[in-house]
């Protein structure tokens, strides 16, 4: 085997050999701050992700919460029409509202 003066070769020359402590604790770093890019940039689309699902449940709640309104106030109109009319042509199977 050749000798060589510096380090650097060592695992070019000798693939099975452990690698040296300092490259192993690179290694543990690098793989550290990448876990947590990864988790912050996945906690942050998650943050965007939650803020549109609620922005689309706040909408639909409130055109349900218009339409629920909007019937609310014809099913009113029509026991006024009732009640003010007892002997119409609605109590009998007809309907005389337009």
């Amino acid at each position: 085997m050749i000798h060589l003066i510096g380090a650097k070769n060592h695992r070019a020359l000798n693939p099975n050999s452990p690698l040296p402590l300092q490259r192993k604790k690179m290694i543990r770093q690098r793989l550290g701050w990448f876990a947590f890019g990864f988790t912050a940039a996945s906690a942050t689309i998650g943050v965007f992700v939650y803020k549109d699902l609620q922005a689309h449940r706040n909408a639909h709640f409130s055109q349900a919460n218009e339409e629920y309104n909007v019937l609310n106030t014809r099913v009113t109109n029509l026991e006024r029409v009732c009640l003010n009319n007892p002997k119409s042509n609605v109590q009998s199977g007809g309907s005389d509202l337009k």
